[in-house]
């Protein structure tokens, strides 16, 4: 009975917590989430066998709406000093993306310029940090709705004002993000063979600034 009670009052002071704290919303993510990896953590920039790579997506959501979710977004990252230093090498990546969505072309536009410094550990193991400045921007167009005052009696006229008003259209402001990264790789993946075995394992901090 002490631990049912235990229980209950966990579980009240959980949902109290939850009705008193403040509800954000998600940042964008992509279910392939390693093809856009410098999303999920700054860390990663130019950690690749390579020396440069470039990732273009396009997704749609909920297409039986009028106007679903579209998503677009271009990642550009490579090595810097790959060749020349012995120990590490420089990360640095570019990201854009822009998400919108309804009829007033909700949406979301952001860009990303990421900076690593990577140090190998040996011939299979190497450790990098990362950090991540953001460029970002909300937008809508409110003149797109429909509101009750703006029909005449007979028909709709979108001449006749809202009487609304909104507390922003175009908001910008800038983000920073910081992270951490191990990886693991051995042998190499070729047209005869998959020998390639890679394991990456970081910690990411998003909206330090909390803007």
């Amino acid at each position: 009975m002490k631990k049912l009670n235990k229980v209950l009052a966990l579980a009240l002071i959980g949902q109290a917590a939850l009705f008193n704290s403040k509800l954000t919303a998600q940042d964008i993510h992509f279910t392939m989430y390693d093809a856009m990896i410098i999303t999920t953590n700054p860390a990663a920039a130019g950690v690749f066998d390579g020396d440069f790579r470039g990732v273009m997506n396009y997704r749609s959501q909920w297409g039986s709406i009028s106007n679903p979710y579209k998503t677009y977004s271009v990642m550009l990252d490579g090595g810097l000093f790959k060749n020349k230093w012995k120990n590490g090498y420089i990360g640095a990546g570019l990201n854009v993306f822009k998400d919108v969505a309804g009829v007033t072309n909700f949406g979301t536009t952001k860009i990303n310029l990421s900076l690593s410094s990577v140090v190998f550990l040996d011939n299979k193991n190497s450790a990098s940090v990362g950090l991540m400045g953001s460029w970002a921007q909300n937008s809508m167009s409110p003149d797109k709705l429909e509101w009750d005052s703006q029909f005449n009696g007979q028909s709709f006229n979108p001449s006749l004002s809202s009487n609304e008003q909104f507390a922003f259209e175009n908001r910008n402001y800038f983000d920073f993000s910081a992270g951490a990264l191990w990886a693991y790789g051995t042998g190499a993946k070729t047209l005869s063979s998959q020998d390639e075995f890679n394991i990456k394992a970081g910690l990411a901090f998003y909206h330090v600034t909390k803007p």
